[in-house]
């Protein structure tokens, strides 16, 4: 007799601009995917085919939070420059990726002190520090130097 809750969709809760890592429910095999994908099945059902030649249902249920919904705040601790017209790519416990409308006098490898503030508002904001990782035109992707917690 075939197992019933096979046949009702995968439910994955997954944060916004962040990969969705799924197991199959036969095989246990585990698949990624990608941000965009994500975005574009937002709340909607879709089918996985895995290597072990089953195929089941998967649902994303996207965390209600945005990256847009938290005020960060970037300063270069070597000019005291603080970056404004900042818009968040990317935030999670381990990266920050971010395009700037100002003219960036940062490079790869400096220091940056990030300030992060909930979208509640009810702590106190998150103090980091982060390596530039990247410099391309507007856009830097940088990693903290320790991981951090995000309400």
């Amino acid at each position: 007799m075939e197992d019933l809750t096979l046949l009702l969709p995968l439910k994955t809760k997954v944060k916004s601009g962040e990969k969705a890592i799924i197991s199959c429910p036969y095989c246990d095999r585990k698949h990624s995917v990608v941000p965009a994908v994500i975005k574009r099945y937002y709340l909607k059902e879709f089918k996985v085919q895995c290597d072990c030649k089953e195929s089941f249902n998967v649902k994303f249920e996207v965390a209600k939070t945005s990256i847009h919904d938290y005020d960060v705040t970037v300063t270069s601790p070597q000019s005291d420059h603080i970056l404004r017209n900042i818009n968040i790519q990317l935030l999670n416990e381990n990266n920050l990726h971010f395009t700037c409308k100002e003219q960036l006098n940062i490079r790869k490898g400096q220091k940056l002190r990030i300030a992060i503030a909930s979208p509640t508002h009810r702590t106190r904001p998150i103090q980091a520090n982060a390596i530039v990782r990247l410099v391309r035109g507007h856009f830097v992707s940088c990693f903290f130097t320790k991981t951090i917690d995000l309400p």
